[in-house]
């Protein structure tokens, strides 16, 4: 189902022979009709992240019966480090920031290096390409952690250094209803990877780093690490997400609902929405 060429026909044929469960990789721009024909025939579906391209072409799935049987595939929900952080966020007194830095950047070039990068999605804009498209798993977490986001400001640009038609770099500042102030950076540019989520709060400094895959507290007291991750991670995140998507009662934990998916659509819609939009560097 991954291909340009994935027909209504293919799809009605898999349903006739009894297909239950479908996973959904095709291109941003097709996830929706996809995913339409196939819970309107009772198949449960996880989509790619994301939903769609943009909130308003996500929102026929929103009104469909059979709504409940799409799920979405945030997958870094799966990794330990969210799940302490979200729990050490219920309680205000063991930690409560009030500011919250992304950071996620990386040469598109280097992502894909047995195709030429200007020929994958991720740098066009008829396939869905672009970094706020790709680059939302953080959007994702911070509304699972935080609740709404809402936009305040956000530059998006396309520099010409990497010959796409897409944006390559986007700076937001974003709050929650709570009152945190967010500040979001993500780049295709990169030569020196960096994946990093920063949580500032008078209880100390939380960092993520999910490159070198450490959740380290910092305060007066010095470092405390609280995860250090294992060279499985990545394999046990992608398992316990299928375990989610198959058997709910099995999982510890949930995948992402097509509701929430769709909330990170209209975040991205509020920044693609703001008029300081343009090139150069």
């Amino acid at each position: 189902m991954a291909t340009r060429d994935c027909t209504d026909h293919i799809l009605e044929s898999a349903c006739n022979a009894g297909l239950a469960f479908a996973i959904i990789a095709s291109p941003a721009p097709y996830h929706v009709q996809q995913t339409d024909l196939l819970v309107r025939r009772g198949v449960r579906v996880l989509v790619e992240k994301p939903l769609a391209t943009s909130s308003e072409e996500a929102m026929p799935l929103l009104s469909l019966s059979e709504a409940h049987l799409i799920s979405v595939g945030y997958c870094m929900r799966f990794l330990e480090p969210t799940r302490i952080i979200k729990s050490m966020l219920a309680d205000n007194e063991l930690f409560r920031p009030f500011s919250v830095q992304v950071a996620v950047g990386q040469d598109l070039r280097t992502w894909r290096p047995h195709i030429d990068y200007r020929e994958s999605v991720s740098a066009q804009a008829s396939l869905g390409g672009g970094v706020l498209l790709e680059m939302n798993h953080e959007l994702d977490l911070l509304q699972w952690w935080f609740g709404a986001l809402h936009v305040d400001h956000c530059r998006i640009r396309n520099t010409g250094f990497l010959d796409i038609d897409v944006e390559d770099i986007v700076d937001a500042q974003l709050h929650t209803s709570s009152g945190v102030c967010v500040q979001v950076h993500l780049d295709f540019l990169q030569l020196s990877p960096q994946r990093q989520i920063t949580l500032i709060a008078h209880q100390g400094r939380l960092v993520w780093n999910l490159l070198n895959q450490t959740l380290i507290l910092e305060n007066e007291q010095g470092q405390t690490m609280l995860y250090q991750g294992q060279s499985t991670d990545y394999d046990m995140m992608y398992k316990d997400m299928m375990m989610a998507f198959v058997d709910t009662h099995m999982s510890r934990q949930s995948c992402a609902s097509i509701e929430e998916a769709f909330r990170v659509l209209t975040v991205i819609d509020a920044m693609k929405g703001c008029e300081n939009i343009g090139g150069g560097q």
